[in-house]
């Protein structure tokens, strides 16, 4: 099995593999490290060759790669139909290609939710609306100097675009983002929290928050065991980002198990065996609570670490990211788009039909005239 995970999640990751070879006398997982950066092309290149791991562990995004490359098995007819009913259906969406399963999810690898210190709260109960947000930020601002930290970039705000109506692609993967009043809808969104009493979107607002000298922010879970460190597990407070009209749906990128093409079907039966021994509630609880993963499956007990909890119900409402060359034209573009109406340089359509134009280029899409 190869991965690129980090040191904490390599530790538990060896211990139950280990745990399954005591448990299966006979099976020997044998784990190795390639640095994510490296892993994707030191796999196709191996098992194009007929070699490689039986297992690999990766983000969903490979997954199109991968499969039209044949280099991953598809997963339907090996994997326990019980296992698939308790994942989260967001991130089965995002391992199902053309009709096929052709991973099975681990966790959610890429996720923003609204962070919150419970001391800072106190007895307030977190936003659950943007407008409730702001009302907050203020509230709380007079205490702080500031009541909310939110990041502009366009990953941890994605949740705010479909729900306002717009679209990011048609099914050609040309950019649609003029088409609709949804964005100028979202972009208006963002005016009014960034230019909102309370709330500051400038500087770096993680240390803030470590810092104590802001009470929210949204961010990823990739940032979750830092804020536990500087404020301690019981402070760092997990919700669902607040609605606006209706639930966020951010962005998701799932960290998925492949099997790989050349192995025998006996080398995948015994794969699967150890995968969906590993994606069970069990390991998954130790896996939450060890290394912070954000569990796929639903079943998995996350109680002792409500931060997690909070991550989870956040999952349940996202979106897969779209695992498409064109998505590599989007961030920044969209990210220009977004800084431009928020410093006042730009009205909203003028910056949209910009971002577009120049996304349908670098992908060599139809751009309108």
């Amino acid at each position: 099995m190869w991965h690129g995970w980090d040191p904490t999640g390599r530790a538990v990751l060896i211990d139950l593999a280990n745990e399954y070879g005591r448990l299966h006398p006979g099976i020997q997982i044998v784990t190795r490290y390639v640095p994510a950066d490296q892993l994707k092309d030191e796999y196709q290149t191996a098992a194009t060759a007929g070699g490689g791991p039986t297992i690999l562990i990766g983000p969903h995004e490979w997954l199109r790669d991968l499969a039209s490359a044949g280099l991953i098995q598809p997963l339907d007819d090996l994997t326990p139909a019980t296992l698939v009913q308790q994942m989260n259906p967001a991130t089965i969406a995002a391992v199902t290609y053309q009709g096929q399963l052709y991973a099975l999810p681990e966790s959610c690898q890429w996720l923003v939710a609204l962070y919150y210190n419970k001391g800072l709260l106190g007895d307030r109960e977190p936003p659950r609306t943007t407008d409730d947000l702001l009302t907050l930020a203020a509230d709380i601002a007079p205490e702080r100097g500031y009541g909310l930290g939110w990041n502009t970039d366009f990953y941890r705000n994605s949740g705010y675009l479909t729900v306002l109506g717009a679209t990011l692609f048609d099914k050609e993967y040309t950019c649609v983002l003029d088409q609709g009043p949804g964005t100028v809808e979202f972009l208006n969104l963002l005016k009014s929290i960034n230019d909102a009493p309370g709330v500051t979107t400038e500087g770096d607002l993680a240390a803030l928050f470590k810092q104590e000298k802001i009470a929210m922010i949204n961010d990823g879970n990739w940032a979750l065991s830092d804020y536990q460190i500087a404020l301690g597990q019981d402070q760092v407070g997990v919700v669902p980002l607040p609605e606006a009209s209706h639930p966020a749906a951010p962005f998701l990128t799932v960290e998925s198990m492949y099997i790989s093409a050349p192995a025998t079907p006996s080398q995948a039966t015994a794969a699967m065996a150890f995968v969906a021994y590993l994606l069970a509630p069990a390991q998954g609880q130790v896996l939450a609570e060890r290394a912070n993963h954000v569990p796929a499956n639903l079943a998995v007990d996350c109680s002792a670490n409500p931060a997690i909890a909070g991550l989870v119900a956040q999952s349940q409402t996202a979106t897969p990211l779209p695992a498409v060359p064109e998505m590599a034209a989007v961030w920044g573009p969209v990210g220009d788009m977004i800084h431009q109406v928020l410093q006042g340089k730009v009205a909203p359509a003028e910056a949209i039909r910009a971002a577009v134009q120049q996304i349908n280029v670098e992908n060599q899409h139809p751009v309108s005239p």
